[in-house]
């Protein structure tokens, strides 16, 4: 940027992220949730179970706040976080969709 600068001048960026699904190399049905470059955490401290295909789980994924993602999927809503976010709590990073 060719600009005189003076006290005070801010740069903003600004990311526009998305989410997009990585599935396991030798399982389809076993995926993580990215946004963006960001790996998020399933908030649960049991098995993750999911339903639908990959599009359809990835139309009901939201941004809930900051830092906060939500999923709704067989009629159960899901919290998730950054991985990086995590520190104490239970939590998954794999799911596993099964449609039975």
């Amino acid at each position: 940027m060719n600009r005189k600068w003076k006290n005070n001048d801010k740069v903003k960026l600004v990311f526009h992220y998305g989410f997009h699904i990585k599935p396991m190399p030798d399982d389809a049905n076993v995926l993580a949730i990215f946004y963006g470059p960001t790996l998020l955490a399933f908030e649960t401290s049991s098995e993750l179970i999911l339903k639908g295909t990959q599009e359809e789980i990835l139309k009901n994924l939201s941004v809930s706040g900051n830092n906060e993602f939500r999923l709704e999927d067989g009629g159960e809503i899901y919290s998730l976080r950054p991985l990086y976010d995590i520190n104490d709590e239970s939590y998954g990073v794999y799911a596993t969709i099964r449609n039975y």
